[in-house]
């Protein structure tokens, strides 16, 4: 693997084999984008490319040497990845860092710390960054991952080059699914549409097998909300409650339902629209579009808009869930 083979994200990889072609590479990243669309592997990849002992003529890792084949293995000390300690990444764990920059590798040699979900960073652990933000060692390069930018501190945002990751183009996810997991065609561009075009999403549906799981629930939560039961709606409620302490999950269904949703309202405007996800089949929408009728979706798509920003804000998942399969 190495940055070249980093799938649908053209911009990144222009910005980071620009930067490294130019001897310009920045002390401090900031990776922007969805869970899944590839920040942790292009951190790697980059790494490896810095301290490759054969880069080639573009800049890239060789992938055969024996420092690419140690940061790939993950028994490298100039590549480190920082988690978090529970729910949050806490001063300790960034003191320990800045401690272990400050101690110079080998020869010429690069040391790349990469903090995964920065957002999770306590205010005093990111404010324990800004000494290497504002100072760092020549060596010395850090890069935080997010898909939240904006819960982390003005003051080090402002210390970091932002790379932007997007969702790629379903062709592209469902290519590299293919040749990745050998899925049949159509299982891959399944996963690819109900991943919105997020490559490490679209894997772990595949292989978790959660794939065929998200795809009847969603059909299943449309048909209900489709009628006025209550006693349907409780049903559907205690089938989602699975999900009610997994924030990320529960974002995943909504999600779904938002994405199926807008489809519906698209087609119920514009019959001959063909700017749909293809996260469900054509019949299901028009069943929906027919069913709801236009105001009922227009709201549909408002309530789930405002149940996933909750979601993002740290609301209650279950208040999340329930505010939408009750008033939609």
């Amino acid at each position: 693997m190495s940055l070249s083979t980093l799938v649908g994200q053209p911009l990144a990889k222009r910005l980071l084999f620009t930067a490294i072609q130019r001897g310009a590479v920045s002390h401090g990243y900031l990776f922007v984008g969805p869970r899944g669309a590839g920040k942790t592997y292009a951190a790697r990849n980059l790494a490896k490319a810095l301290n490759c002992e054969t880069p080639t003529a573009e800049g890239d890792a060789c992938d055969r040497c024996p420092s690419c084949r140690a940061i790939e293995g993950g028994v490298d000390a100039a590549f480190r990845i920082i988690s978090g300690d529970g729910p949050r990444i806490k001063i300790e764990q960034t003191r320990a860092l800045v401690a272990d920059m400050a101690l110079r590798p080998d020869g010429d040699r690069r040391k790349v710390y990469v903090i995964r979900e920065a957002d999770r960073l306590t205010p005093n652990a990111a404010n324990n960054l800004l000494k290497v933000l504002e100072e760092p060692p020549p060596y010395g390069l850090l890069i935080l991952t997010t898909d939240n930018p904006a819960t982390l501190p003005a003051t080090v945002l402002s210390r970091c080059q932002v790379v932007p990751f997007k969702p790629a183009s379903l062709p592209a996810v469902t290519e590299a699914l293919v040749g990745l997991t050998g899925a049949p065609a159509e299982q891959a561009a399944q996963a690819a549409a109900m991943s919105g075009g997020v490559l490490g999403q679209a894997l772990d549906l595949l292989r978790s097998g959660r794939l065929a799981e998200r795809l009847g629930l969603a059909r299943r939560a449309v048909a209900v909300l489709g009628r006025a039961n209550v006693l349907d709606r409780i049903d559907l409620l205690e089938e989602m409650a699975q999900y009610g302490e997994d924030r990320e999950r529960l974002a995943e269904v909504l999600g779904d339902l938002a994405v199926l949703y807008r489809d519906s309202l698209v087609l119920a405007l514009h019959p001959e629209h063909h700017g749909l996800s293809g996260r469900a089949d054509r019949d299901l929408l028009a069943e929906a579009a027919a069913g709801y009728g236009v105001p009922r979706l227009f709201r549909a798509v408002d309530r789930l808009s405002r149940a996933l920003d909750g979601l993002r804000r740290n609301g209650q998942p279950r208040l999340a869930m329930e505010y939408f399969v009750l008033n939609v």
